[in-house]
């Protein structure tokens, strides 16, 4: 039950918490912007990018996991990637009963091409957090991932 003293215990936290969310939206909505004028979504620059930066091979699974999206999703978004001719995939070179993810030409031009614009932005938000703060950013962000990971592991065992 919300009582008075919950509320006022919880309060300045919960107006910072929202903060952030509203923070948040206004980031995805800006890359959103920025990915559509590739014709592409935040999950499919980010599919691309991870290909295009990563220097082991990266199946499906692997990048789901680092866009966190389900593979049911994955599965159509490669295939959208791979119909656009941006991405291949391919037999494991060392492990024939794994598929790899590959650019094509044509994705490794398109990365190149919104890289500069998007490292710029990048940039632009970077400059205003000193090395400290990024460090404690970057512990929140963790200790964010380790909750959210709790809850869900609690939320899965009371919906069985």
């Amino acid at each position: 039950m919300l009582t008075k003293e919950l509320l006022a215990e919880t309060q300045e936290f919960s107006e910072t918490f929202l903060e952030l969310v509203l923070r948040m939206r206004e980031v995805l909505y800006e890359n959103d912007k920025r990915y559509a004028s590739y014709r592409l979504s935040n999950e499919e620059f980010h599919t691309l990018f991870f290909l295009f930066t990563s220097t082991e091979p990266l199946g499906p699974s692997d990048i789901a996991d680092k866009i966190n999206v389900t593979r049911a999703s994955m599965t159509g978004l490669l295939d959208r990637l791979e119909k656009e001719n941006l991405l291949e995939r391919v037999n494991h070179p060392k492990d024939r009963r794994k598929i790899i993810l590959k650019l094509t030409e044509n994705g490794t031009k398109l990365v190149e091409k919104i890289m500069p614009p998007h490292f710029e932005w990048l940039s632009k938000v970077k400059e205003v957090f000193s090395e400290e703060d990024r460090q404690l950013f970057t512990s929140y962000l963790l200790k964010m991932r380790n909750i959210m990971a709790e809850i869900n592991l609690i939320n899965d065992r009371t919906s069985i």
